[in-house]
């Protein structure tokens, strides 16, 4: 059986360990990158998380650390950490990791602060609704970046008191 089908059988099931599987497909990257450039294809996973598993079976492959703690802490937030982890950090990262969700550590990360409990709002709006409300938390602070747009939480609020403001001087 070749590493393509072992990773399949693999993660076919639910029994394994995404470590496992992480380890496999850094050795399918390291031994055959060809073959790993198109595993994602025949694989019952997407592109970017057959990447990510690569990415988590080459860095904490480098370390020793419990599996059962590598494995509660997640997929996601190891390859979030995984790209700033060294012999010397990977105690306070793995910390960091344990402590927060995946988006306040991803914050940490970004040297912003952590939210801790957040509320989420989510909209549905059309086309012409959603150019009116991005145009409004653009004037308010956001900016539009490839993936969308970022700082649109403080940009409602800042709307939003800035509105209040408007309504109570009426």
């Amino acid at each position: 059986m070749d590493l393509i089908e072992m990773i399949e059988t693999m993660a076919s099931s639910s029994n394994e360990s995404f470590l496992d599987i992480a380890e496999l497909m850094w050795e399918l990257k390291r031994t055959d990158p060809d073959a790993f450039r198109t595993a994602w294809m025949v694989l019952p996973m997407s592109k970017r998380k057959t990447y990510a598993l690569a990415k988590v079976g080459e860095i904490f492959d480098e370390f020793e650390h419990s599996r059962e703690r590598l494995t509660a802490i997640g997929l996601t937030k190891l390859e979030m950490i995984s790209e700033h982890v060294t012999p010397k950090t990977i105690p306070m990262f793995l910390s960091l990791a344990e402590r927060f969700t995946a988006r306040d550590l991803r914050r940490i990360i970004n040297g912003k602060p952590a939210i801790g409990k957040a509320n989420i709002l989510q909209l549905a709006l059309s086309d012409d609704d959603y150019e009116i409300v991005a145009d409004m938390l653009k004037r308010h602070g956001a900016t539009q970046g490839a993936a969308g747009l970022s700082n649109k939480e403080q940009a409602l609020v800042d709307a939003a008191i800035a509105l209040a403001e408007f309504d109570k001087n009426k």
